[in-house]
């Protein structure tokens, strides 16, 4: 997944033998005083099934990269079980580009999960192209842990 921002376009290769596209201008958007996210989201069958792949920025500082499965309980079995959760974290990254001195921080860019048991044949990266108060970043180089 590559988010460029000064072009507007957002790019998924390896789901199909061509490249998504879509301008990042079309994307679902979220924004409050505190975040910015933006989706991507890609069905993978009429049953509802579909992965998203979102980044975020936390009030300007620090940025998140996530991709989820979205697992809908099938319609033809009532009732849903109370305990069945239809989003599953895959994989999610984050990113301190200007870290704040005295604390903990460190400018890397951290995996903070990754589901091995969905992705083991997959190597998912990330690449975000940005611009003003969002960095250029990417997930080639990441550190496995949180960064706190």
């Amino acid at each position: 997944m590559k988010i460029d921002f000064p072009n507007d376009l957002a790019t998924l290769t390896g789901i199909n033998d061509t490249p998504i596209i879509k301008n990042i201008s079309s994307l679902s958007k979220f924004t409050n005083q505190w975040d910015t996210r933006y989706y991507f989201e890609v069905p993978l069958n009429k049953q509802g099934h579909k992965l998203t792949f979102s980044w975020s920025q936390w009030i300007e500082h620090e940025n998140f990269f996530k991709l989820e499965l979205y697992y809908p309980f099938p319609d033809n079995i009532i009732p849903t079980p109370p305990n069945y959760k239809p989003w599953q974290t895959l994989a999610n990254w984050s990113y301190i580009p200007r870290p704040q001195k005295g604390t903990l921080q460190k400018s890397c860019v951290y995996r903070n999960n990754y589901n091995h048991v969905y992705l083991s044949d997959k190597h998912i990266q990330f690449e975000m192209i940005g611009k003003d108060t969002w960095p250029t970043w990417n997930t080639n180089n990441c550190i496995d842990g949180y960064w706190y």
